[in-house]
């Protein structure tokens, strides 16, 4: 039955996450607080039941916006007292109110653990595991991403979990492959209608101009 079938797939798809998260180094009390984060309401109905409909709504953070200096929790095994985001906080805070050179503190904090460890946080292979467990456990009939920038990858994968982004002849070729010119709208919005898929990257966007 459906709740058989979705166990299953929730089963099958739970290790990836977590087997990356440890390549990466993330420590297993992150990886719990992370699964207690991302708790999802279950459905009271089937989605097939057709009394209700339910909408998952998600910014992804694009892979080409990933490395813009966020400032993120320490995950990695071992934990460093030294370089918590309170730690780091806390001397940033100390810098502005003495009118300090915030460029040498950021050399100071730029030190290969927190390099490791924003790497773990944004890795996409691990964080795109994660949207689609959250996918199978909350079972939404509609699923919107925002600077969702694997639109072609994603796209067959949660084919597999039973969801359509195009129309049967449909099928989506970034406007850089199609070799769209720069700066004509019209050219693009043609573009995008004759893909016939639900996906319209923003114009200007900067996983554009990367080419992703």
């Amino acid at each position: 039955n459906w709740d058989e079938f979705q166990e299953r797939r929730s089963r099958s798809m739970e290790a990836p996450s977590r087997a990356r998260a440890r390549q990466l180094g993330v420590s297993d009390a992150a990886l719990t607080a992370a699964a207690c984060a991302l708790e999802v309401q279950p459905r009271n109905d089937a989605p097939a039941a057709g009394t209700t409909v339910r909408v998952l709504q998600w910014n992804v953070l694009a892979e080409g916006l990933s490395n813009d200096g966020f400032l993120v929790q320490d995950v990695l095994h071992p934990a460093e007292e030294a370089c918590t985001l309170q730690v780091a906080l806390a001397a940033m805070d100390e810098v502005r109110a003495n009118g300090g050179d915030m460029t040498r503190l950021k050399a100071q904090l730029g030190t290969p653990r927190p390099a490791k460890n924003h790497a773990a946080v944004v890795d996409w292979a691990r964080r795109w595991e994660c949207i689609k467990e959250v996918v199978v456990a909350a079972q939404p009939d509609v699923i919107t991403l925002q600077e969702f920038d694997h639109m072609a990858d994603g796209g067959r994968e949660l084919a597999q979990l039973g969801y359509e982004c195009a129309l049967p002849h449909g099928r989506y070729i970034p406007a850089h492959e199609a070799g769209l010119a720069k700066g004509d709208p019209q050219a693009y919005l043609a573009h995008l209608e004759k893909q016939a898929v639900a996906f319209a990257p923003n114009a200007p966007s900067t996983c554009r101009k990367l080419a992703l």
